[in-house]
């Protein structure tokens, strides 16, 4: 059992506004690393909404805040760290606790970069007193990042701005104090939430049990709606979600075979475009036949190995170049369902007998 760690109390007007993630050197956990001051500071509807109520805020970060991909605090992105590394998603599942926990205690010396905001091995490599000091401590190096590190402007390890320090550049470290400082109190997350108006994050409707005639889908079935989260649909940012769980139904062709349904309002001229390799092919030819589609959606037809992986998508009406072309870019990561609901579904082989003998109308 997980035990709960006490929170350092630090002292300094610029360190109490991220008291709330500090670390002690005991197992590390998400309650742990919640910083609410960071929290609200990054998200104005947060703000708004809760203001500097540190439970609400947590509350809020465990019932949407993880689904929509906001981060909760300058060290670590649990939601991408989780995502990048498929066999912690496999041990672990949704227990963010152990995320944490694993960062800290491995992840960061295996050289785990992936959804980390600070790398505390580059932090101590860069100064050799926090190196003396602390050694190979990863909570202890952390900790001596949010409580001076910030302050006094050390940046080595750091891939992304800390809203809740920038908000500190003067003033009391009360709730609200900081609302009256510059511009710079809040930065914007690098992913923008649903509530960004500038950001509409689409649902994609993923079919992941189809029936085939050959290798074209004539039945899509039930459809799944995925949330998606990432960036802004372009090439650089896409759109991005997860995919678990989508049946293994092959094809003649011995692909196995599903459906991605994309929200489109026009839909005239659109071409399909997926990544296989390292280039963009043009597959507006690999569609559904005699399916309904779903109003203001375009739907891919998507033939796999069966090992699942990374699926690139791209809605262009550019017919060459689309990675210079304008178009809608959306990144899944799938995967298909294992063990117990992971059926495999065989076509069968029907045999045509072309000429036969006839008595009356027996067949001889």
């Amino acid at each position: 059992m997980r035990k709960r760690m006490k929170k350092l109390v630090v002292l300094g007007m610029a360190v109490a506004m991220l008291a709330s993630s500090t670390l002690c050197a005991s197992a590390a956990g998400l309650r742990d690393v919640f910083n609410a001051k960071y929290y609200a500071d990054s998200y104005p509807d947060l703000k708004a909404a809760f203001g500097n109520n540190e439970e609400a805020l947590y509350n809020h970060f465990i019932n949407y805040g993880i689904k929509e991909n906001r981060k909760m605090n300058p060290i670590i992105d649990v939601q991408a760290y989780r995502k990048a590394y498929p066999d912690l998603n496999a041990a672990f599942g949704e227990n963010w606790d152990a995320y944490v926990e694993h960062f800290f205690t491995y992840g960061a010396r295996e050289g785990r970069t992936q959804g980390i905001l600070f790398n505390p091995i580059k932090y101590a490599e860069a100064y050799p007193d926090v190196a003396a000091a602390f050694g190979t401590d990863m909570e202890a190096i952390t900790n001596h990042y949010l409580t001076h590190g910030i302050a006094e402007g050390r940046t080595a390890g750091v891939t992304a701005p800390p809203a809740a320090a920038s908000a500190s550049g003067g003033g009391s470290s009360s709730s609200g104090s900081s609302s009256g400082n510059s511009s710079g109190g809040t930065t914007t997350p690098s992913e923008p939430s649903v509530e960004d108006p500038a950001v509409t994050l689409p649902t994609v409707k993923v079919y992941k049990k189809v029936t085939l005639d050959g290798s074209k889908i004539t039945d899509l079935g039930a459809a799944t709606d995925v949330k998606m989260t990432g960036g802004k649909g372009t090439k650089g940012a896409p759109y991005t979600a997860t995919v678990s769980d989508v049946v293994k139904v092959k094809g003649a062709d011995n692909n196995y075979w599903y459906a991605v349904a994309l929200p489109c309002e026009d839909t005239t001229d659109m071409h399909y475009w997926m990544k296989i390799g390292s280039a963009w092919s043009d597959v507006t030819g690999n569609k559904t036949t005699g399916v309904t589609l779903p109003d203001k959606h375009l739907v891919f037809a998507v033939g796999d190995d069966g090992n699942g992986g990374t699926l690139d998508l791209c809605m262009s009406k550019a017919t060459s170049n689309v990675e210079s072309a304008e178009g809608t870019f959306y990144t899944l990561t799938v995967s298909f369902a294992q063990g117990e609901g992971g059926e495999t579904e065989e076509l069968p082989t029907v045999k045509v007998y072309k000429k036969v003998t006839l008595d009356g109308s027996k067949i001889t």
